[in-house]
C-alpha cells in the first residue's frame, strides 16, 4: 500500500491553532453576551441602589426621603411601598410628637399646680402656732414646719431626712417614745391618744411637748408614717409646777399660821393664868 509521512510538528501545530480558534471564538462571544446584558443588568440594578439609599438615608433618621419612582415594573411597586410605608411612619412620628408635646405641657400645668399648692400648704404649716412633724416607717423626718424647727434650734434643712429618735430624743425618753411609735405604725395603739415627752434641742436644753398624732396610708391601706402636732408645754408646766409649789407654801403658812394662832390663845391662857396666880400669891410665898 502506499504510505503517507506526516510531520509530527504540523500535525501539533494545527491542533493548537484549532484551539486557540474555539478559545477566541469562546471569548468573543462572551464579550458579545456582556455588551448585550450590561444594560439590561443596569436598568435593573439602578432603582435597587437607589432604594438601598433611601433606606440608609431613613435609618439615620431623616423621614422626609423618597425613593425615586420610575415605572410601573417590580422596582418601582417596590419603591412605592418603601414611600408608603415611610408615609405612614412620618405621620405616626408627627402624631407622636403632638401628642408628647400636648402631654409635656398638661404636666408643666400640673407641676406648677402642684407647686402652688405645696407653697400653699407649706404657709399654713408655717403660720401654725405648734410644731407639725411627719415621721416615715423608717423613724426618719419627712417634713417639719418653722415652728418645729424653731423649738428644736435647728433649719429645716438640718432636721429633714434626720432619725428622730437618735438625734432629737433625750436617752431617758427613748425607749418609751419608741415604743408608742412603733405601736402607732403597727396599729396596735390608738392614735387619738395624748403623749408627752421631751425633746432635745441643738443648745441640750430639753422641752416638753404635749402630741396629738394621726397616721397616713399608701393606696393599699398600709400605714407608712405618722403626722403629729406637739405644743411647746415646757414654760406652761414649770408655771403650773411654780403654782403647785406656791399653793402647796401657802397651804403650809395657813397650817403653821393656825398652829401659831392655837398656840397663841393657849400661851395667853397659860399667861393669863399666871397672872392671876401671881396677883393673888401673898409676896412671902
Amino acid at each position: 500500500g502506499m504510505v503517507v509521512k506526516v510531520d509530527r510538528s504540523e500535525v501539533y501545530k494545527r491542533v493548537k491553532d484549532a484551539a486557540l480558534f474555539h478559545l477566541y471564538l469562546s471569548i468573543l462571544g462572551v464579550l458579545i453576551m456582556l455588551t448585550m446584558t450590561y444594560p439590561i443588568a443596569t436598568r435593573l440594578t439602578r432603582p435597587l441602589r437607589a432604594l438601598t439609599d433611601s433606606v440608609r438615608r431613613v435609618e439615620e433618621g431623616n423621614l422626609d426621603e423618597r425613593a425615586p419612582v420610575k415605572g410601573s415594573d417590580e422596582a418601582g411597586l417596590l419603591a412605592s411601598a418603601f414611600n408608603a410605608m415611610i408615609e405612614r411612619i412620618q405621620n405616626w412620628h408627627q402624631d407622636l410628637d403632638e401628642q408628647v408635646s400636648a402631654r409635656t405641657t398638661q404636666l408643666h400645668a400640673l407641676n406648677e399646680e402642684l407647686r402652688q399648692e405645696k407653697e400653699t400648704a407649706k404657709k399654713y404649716l408655717d403660720i401654725a402656732g405648734v410644731m407639725l412633724l411627719v415621721l416615715g416607717v423608717d423613724e426618719k423626718v419627712i417634713l417639719i414646719n418653722k415652728r418645729g424647727a424653731r423649738i428644736l434650734g435647728y433649719s429645716e434643712q438640718e432636721i429633714i431626712g434626720r432619725n428622730w429618735f437618735d438625734h432629737f430624743i433625750p436617752q431617758h425618753e427613748l425607749k418609751r417614745t419608741k415604743d408608742i411609735f412603733d405601736n402607732l405604725v403597727s396599729g396596735k395603739q390608738d392614735v387619738g391618744g395624748y403623749f408627752e415627752n421631751a425633746v432635745r434641742t441643738a443648745s441640750g436644753e430639753e422641752r416638753l411637748i404635749a402630741w396629738h398624732n394621726a397616721f397616713f396610708s399608701d393606696s393599699d391601706g398600709h400605714i407608712i408614717g405618722i403626722i403629729s402636732s406637739g405644743e411647746d408645754i415646757t414654760d406652761t408646766r414649770r408655771l403650773e409646777d411654780q403654782l403647785r409649789q406656791s399653793q402647796k407654801m401657802e397651804g403650809i403658812g395657813q397650817l403653821a399660821g393656825g398652829i401659831a394662832h392655837d398656840f397663841n390663845n393657849i400661851l395667853s391662857a397659860i399667861i393669863g393664868y399666871g397672872h392671876i396666880t401671881l396677883m393673888k400669891m401673898e409676896k412671902d410665898d
